[in-house]
């Protein structure tokens, strides 16, 4: 992954530099990346200089190549013409697209045609894949969206959202069209190994309001996902009523069998409310605080919740739910973007209930490092969580007048 990754730099760090230069000098520049380009072209291929019209059409395929840093540019170029096969010859169109290739990967034009991708990717067994597009928000519905840059040590840089949409105070992208990004996946679980992202994005677009022609389709989408999120709750508020009723039947029979394969889960891993980047390494908060025992270990540099890797973007309610369900209980909740309605039997806690209120009553507990890490607003949203759930347990209202002062 190294060796690609200086590739790619290699091939589009003139591409960062030219996109931060004025318009006057980008166009000088490009031309004269034209002219010389083009002359080694003719040197190579004596038909150029001998017809005005196939010059023309290289010349007219390079420059929109050049402009746009898109190799696929030129080839439409020449794919597109009306010069006829006498003029200007599919080999003749195939010797001058030998010689732009050339150019790329080894001329003038690196660092401003983009390379080809696909060989990139079987020579080094990767993944190639094109995606969006997206903006800010919608990119949480890629694996990539989850990645964040690697900063020095093992401390986690700036997300792949921040870095990709985010602006400079001048204005500008933070992160030019064509300038390649390296991420990684955040969190893992199990020990296995975090996933790595080579990407760029290929074209920046303004925040604007659509028309209703334009957004019609995405309404229509969310109008039916809203529709049938609701049918999908009902329906899971009926097996949550009938297996709470039948606590020691499985929950399995209570899903159609013809639809087990489909929506069943039955052998999700344990996993924990929330974990702590520990070392640069996600930890859960059990583990967590059985290190901080220990002098030689770290003190936790952040926290996030706990994610299900079998299931999809869980959410604040999916954990509330979760772990505010007895043992062998069963709720419903929703996930982070509302795309999914779970049913969830918790089989069990570790540790059990009893023995976290008993270690909650121990003072040195309360005082720890791992509460202490978890502060300031965090610490306070804790704190109104356990108060609303006892207003909540306790059927208290607030009947409160806003208009008094």
């Amino acid at each position: 992954m190294s060796e690609l990754a200086a590739q790619m730099r290699l091939y589009f760090s003139e591409r960062s530099i030219a996109t931060g230069l004025g318009v006057e000098l980008l166009s000088k520049r490009n031309n004269m990346l034209l002219t010389k380009v083009m002359a080694k072209i003719k040197a190579e291929m004596p038909v150029l200089d001998e017809k005005s019209e196939v010059s023309d059409l290289v010349s007219t395929s390079l420059k929109s190549a050049i402009s746009s840093g898109d190799g696929k540019e030129f080839s439409n170029g020449l794919a597109s013409d009306s010069l006829s096969d006498a003029e200007f010859s599919q080999e003749q169109r195939a010797s001058v697209q030998k010689l732009f290739d050339a150019e790329v990967s080894t001329g003038l034009l690196k660092g401003k045609i983009r390379p080809d991708l696909e060989a990139f990717a079987s020579q080094y067994g990767l993944a190639i894949e094109t995606i969006g597009p997206y903006n800010a928000l919608t990119i949480s519905n890629e694996p990539i969206g989850e990645s964040a840059e690697k900063s020095q040590g093992f401390q986690q840089g700036p997300s792949f959202a921040q870095v990709m949409f985010f602006l400079t105070e001048g204005g500008d992208p933070y992160q030019p069209v064509f300038s390649p990004l390296r991420t990684m996946e955040s969190f893992v679980s199990g020990g296995a190994t975090p996933t790595q992202y080579l990407s760029w994005k290929i074209e920046d677009k303004q925040a604007f309001v659509p028309t209703f022609s334009e957004a019609r389709d995405e309404v229509v989408d969310t109008w039916k996902n809203m529709q049938a999120r609701a049918l999908a709750k009902a329906e899971a508020e009926k097996i949550v009523k009938q297996s709470n009723q039948a606590p020691d039947k499985p929950l399995a029979e209570l899903v159609p069998e013809d639809r087990r394969d489909q929506f069943l889960n039955d052998s999700i891993e344990p996993f924990s409310w929330m974990q702590a980047t520990f070392n640069g390494s996600p930890v859960p908060v059990e583990l967590l605080a059985m290190l901080q025992g220990n002098p030689q270990q770290q003190r936790a540099i952040g926290y996030t919740m706990g994610n299900v890797d079998s299931l999809n973007n869980v959410g604040e309610d999916f954990m509330k739910a979760v772990f505010s369900t007895a043992a062998n209980g069963t709720s419903m909740a929703v996930n982070q973007d509302g795309t999914a309605v779970y049913v969830i039997r918790a089989t069990a806690f570790t540790p059990a209930i009893e023995m976290l209120r008993e270690q909650f009553k121990q003072p040195n507990n309360r005082q720890s490092p791992l509460i202490r890490t978890v502060a300031g607003g965090d610490n306070n949203k804790v704190l109104e969580g356990f108060f609303d759930s006892v207003d909540e347990q306790a059927g208290f209202e607030n009947y409160s007048n806003p208009t008094l002062p």
